[in-house]
């Protein structure tokens, strides 16, 4: 009974440390007009883009890590030269 208690204790215990270091999203439904959504929000119209890419990131997205071209512009002349939303970051939707 003792080994059942230290059990239970340890996954507690791991998933309560664990909690601030593995993002957690719960969904209850549609979220209303200016809900805080799961997906990183730009903080104003800039966005990045890269000198070879079709889209425009987030300044965070995964996919300008690596990128020694990337550069900010604003929302709308991103969208003015053809460029998409990044389907990873989903910045400006």
């Amino acid at each position: 009974m003792k080994q059942k208690i230290l059990i239970i204790a340890v996954i507690v215990l791991s998933i309560v440390a664990l909690r601030g270091f593995i993002p957690i999203h719960v969904s209850m439904g549609t979220p209303s007009a200016g809900a805080i959504t799961s997906q990183a929000q730009p903080s104003s119209d800039k966005v990045w883009v890269t000198d070879s890419g079709s889209a425009y990131h987030t300044a965070n997205c995964k996919w300008l890590a690596n990128s020694t071209t990337k550069h900010e512009v604003s929302l709308s002349e991103a969208k003015s030269e053809g460029l998409t939303p990044c389907p990873t970051c989903e910045v400006g939707q």
